[in-house]
């Protein structure tokens, strides 16, 4: 099997509970090296953390000193791997499960696609099964309808909404060219380390949520295939926040953490701005945020804080205006 180093990112007290798992899986699975990034573990945590580096030659465990986000410590990780020179990275997030035959089945599907698309850069990503997309790819709708074009607003477009009401699942598997994505989860993404020559490192300054989205994306612009494998399934062992925003207003501000909904609104609303290049994609913008923000205002009405509200509008407010200083919701 090719040389592939493992990089994934943990904090607080969740090696115990969940990345153990994950890295034993790992290696398990057939993975030549494993990266973790502290960022920002309890004590007794690092120290355990320390104990496998030393007892487990094939762990390399890399600490930030405090939790800086995902954006720069998946950015770290990936960059310590790419110096190990292993032919792929596999990225995985703390909680991400793997079954023994996965890896050999991801770097099978990213031959073929790489000899389909006459690409050897293609990256692969496995089925994350609760991430929403990846869900509505599985059950036979084109990633073309699944995930929002440009103009979208927050996840939000209506044209796409009425598409895929009207769109008839065929009876038969998708092909390939209708599951390759325009961006992809960190967890479950393989891909060359050769490509890291054209896409450079994770953006460190979003911090946290859609770095990924930003980063992935930036393989499709250079003209990179990333593909959708489903018969590889992607254990979240944890339940994912970030991904219930995706699902409107309801579950975005239902929700404890400020800082969260802060920073996935903002760098979500970032994200989507830099694709809106038309006027045609102005005015859809336009009218999806509408629609999406008077949504937002009647479910804050309706009982849910306002203080997510509050902040769901200053995230949007300092997107549009390309504002990355603001730091006041971390911690909150």
């Amino acid at each position: 099997m090719e040389s592939v180093c493992v990089v994934t990112v943990t904090y607080a007290d969740r090696f115990n509970r969940l990345a153990r798992e994950t890295v034993i899986r790992a290696l398990s699975a057939g993975a030549s090296h494993v990266v973790i990034v502290d960022n920002g573990s309890s004590d007794d945590t690092l120290r355990q953390l320390e104990q496998l580096s030393l007892s487990e030659p094939a762990v390399t465990v890399e600490s930030m000193g405090k939790n800086t986000g995902s954006a720069p410590a998946f950015s770290h990780g990936i960059k310590i791997a790419a110096e190990r020179r292993p032919e792929y990275i596999l990225l995985l997030d703390d909680d991400n499960w793997v079954e023994p035959d996965s890896l050999e089945k991801l770097l099978n599907s990213q031959k073929r696609a790489a000899v389909r698309f006459k690409d050897p850069l293609t990256s692969v990503c496995g089925y994350r099964d609760l991430d929403s997309n990846h869900i509505r790819i599985a059950k036979g709708l084109p990633a073309s309808l699944t995930y929002p074009p440009s103009g979208a607003f927050m996840f939000f477009d209506v044209l796409t909404q009425l598409r895929r009401l009207m769109f008839k699942p065929r009876a038969r598997e998708l092909t390939m060219e209708e599951k390759c994505l325009p961006e992809a989860p960190y967890g479950g993404l393989l891909f060359p380390t050769q490509l890291l020559d054209v896409i450079g490192l994770p953006p460190s300054e979003l911090r946290l949520y859609a770095d990924d989205t930003f980063w992935t994306s930036r393989a499709v612009a250079q003209g990179h295939r990333l593909i959708l494998d489903d018969s590889v399934t992607v254990h979240d062992a944890d339940s994912k926040w970030a991904r219930a925003s995706g699902g409107g207003p309801f579950g975005l501000l239902d929700t404890e953490s400020l800082e969260k909904l802060y920073f996935s609104v903002r760098n979500r609303v970032l994200f989507e701005k830099s694709l809106v290049r038309s006027t045609a994609a102005r005015y859809r913008y336009a009218a999806n945020k509408t629609i999406y923000s008077l949504i937002s205002r009647f479910v804050a009405l309706r009982g849910r804080p306002k203080a997510a509200y509050i902040v769901y509008r200053e995230a949007v407010r300092d997107a549009e205006l390309g504002r990355l200083d603001n730091l006041d919701w971390i911690g909150k």
